[in-house]
């Protein structure tokens, strides 16, 4: 297309877009550049509002496959609120550092947000805005090496302000209220570097309108930021390493199966938690199950000697039914009470009075004791601390648990536990006790194993609904 086409074709988009919008547009494309590349540090980018008109006509001409509210969105480029200091990014060149008041959030953050902090409600509406995240919008992109392992890939980061009014714009469409999560999890979008003259964040390059975002090569770290890190006082460098920390939660493998099955395994932990928060009838749990739920607790001591025989099983039951009307308390304690324990070894046993079946006669013994509860009149919930190998372990002894009449889940406090917390390692039952600040004593007796696995369910349940609500993370009930 020649300059006289492409001119009376830019005219005739223009006409078309006055007469929609009723008024007189003026159009100015001076300064305007292709995608900056790293290297070129005389490169000048053009400012955030330089993007409207090209975005304002992609109301009418965004393909249908966006839906209509997300491609309204992308008509309409939003203006990053004022709470966070917003960069004047039509002065910057590759490389420049900037001042150290612009709060800074990894864009793996930006990416995986639904994942952590939507509820499920609002998830599958508001995932197709970011899975076209770059699409539409404009982001300007900083990187940062961590000076004492200069050689590793440096940290991707993007202004807080534009995410707030990535934000913002998402909120107008679907009428949410999707904000920076409050709490602990409030300081990953909030970053900050450059006390005491300590390394900042040096711009990298702009993205308009990509599908995808393409870094052909990482700069490598500044000479100049390793200086200045090693001549920073020690409380400096703390506080620098501190914020540097913090860019990795949340963080996924460069392995996008490795990836893949890290986000499907949290989300499933999530699930878990959430499940857990509903069989009990908790405040904000919605479509509560049609049966009363009964949670069942089975912990097994095994000898620690090949071929590990079973040595003592615990069983603790709570039956939801029981709880309604009853304020759960802080961290359910309210509810512990209601705890029902069975077996457990003399002496240790701390929650009623130890039966010892003979060998031949325990599974016998086991399912007149499940029989109690799994009778179908409730629904059945398993419990456990790594209740994968519960299982296993009573299927050894020739009772398949998996197959217990009602039986409709299982909880995991390992699992709802990183759920809660969202972290990767898997603690012991007592480290998990410690942090939710129960007391306890006597731990390996299985009895009262099984009795402090669902003290902490509970309380995980209750701790972990109250998070969510004070960050405004739940959907109204």
């Amino acid at each position: 297309m020649d300059e006289t086409m492409a001119g009376d074709n830019l005219r005739a988009r223009l006409d078309k877009l006055q007469d929609i919008l009723g008024k007189k547009i003026t159009l100015d494309l001076s300064g305007r550049s292709d995608r900056v590349k790293p290297g070129n540090s005389e490169t000048e980018v053009p400012s955030w509002e330089d993007e409207h008109f090209d975005l304002k006509m992609r109301q009418y001409e965004t393909s249908n496959d966006y839906g209509a509210e997300t491609a309204t969105y992308m008509a309409n480029p939003i203006k990053s609120p004022g709470n966070y200091k917003d960069i004047d990014s039509a002065t910057l060149k590759i490389g420049q550092s900037v001042d150290e008041e612009i709060s800074f959030c990894p864009w793996h953050a930006v990416v995986h947000y639904p994942a952590r902090f939507i509820g499920k409600a609002n998830k599958p509406r508001a995932q197709p805005f970011f899975d076209r995240v770059l699409e539409g919008k404009t982001w300007d992109f900083f990187y940062l090496h961590n000076p004492a392992e200069p050689e590793q890939k440096p940290c991707l980061l993007v202004p807080t302000a534009q995410f707030v009014g990535f934000l913002k714009g998402v909120n107008q469409i679907l009428a949410t209220e999707l904000v920076i999560p409050g709490g602990p999890n409030k300081r990953l979008f909030d970053l900050h570097f450059g006390v005491g003259g300590t390394p900042r964040p040096r711009y990298l390059l702009r993205s308009r309108d990509q599908k995808k975002l393409h870094i052909d090569e990482w700069p490598a770290a500044n000479e100049e930021d390793l200086r200045l890190y090693q001549d920073a006082a020690d409380v400096h460098r703390e506080l620098w390493l501190a914020e540097w920390e913090k860019t990795k939660q949340h963080s996924f493998p460069d392995n996008r199966g490795g990836s893949y099955r890290a986000e499907k395994n949290r989300e499933a932990r999530l699930q878990m938690l959430s499940q857990t928060q509903l069989f009990l009838g908790l405040q904000g749990a919605r479509d509560p199950p049609g049966k009363p739920v009964t949670f069942i607790c089975v912990d097994i001591e095994a000898i620690e000697v090949a071929p590990n025989p079973v040595s003592e099983i615990g069983i603790a039951v709570l039956n939801s039914e029981r709880l309604k009307g009853i304020a759960a308390g802080p961290s359910g304690a309210n509810w512990w009470d209601f705890i029902e324990a069975h077996h457990g070894c003399p002496n240790n046993f701390d929650f009623g009075t130890s039966v010892f079946p003979r060998r031949a006669e325990l599974v016998d013994t086991l399912n007149t004791t499940f029989a109690k509860y799994a009778n179908g009149t409730h629904d059945v919930v398993l419990v456990g601390h790594d209740i994968k190998s519960d299982i296993k372990y009573l299927s050894t002894i020739g009772f398949p648990i998996d197959q217990l009449p009602g039986l409709i889940g299982n909880v995991d406090t390992q699992a709802i536990y990183r759920a809660w917390k969202d972290g990767t390692k898997s603690p012991s039952l007592g480290s998990v006790l410690v942090d939710l600040d129960i007391r306890y004593k006597n731990l390996h007796n299985a009895g009262n194993d099984a009795v402090y696995t669902l003290r902490a369910m509970v309380a995980i349940a209750v701790v972990g609904l109250h998070s969510a609500q004070d960050a405004q993370l739940l959907e109204p009930s």
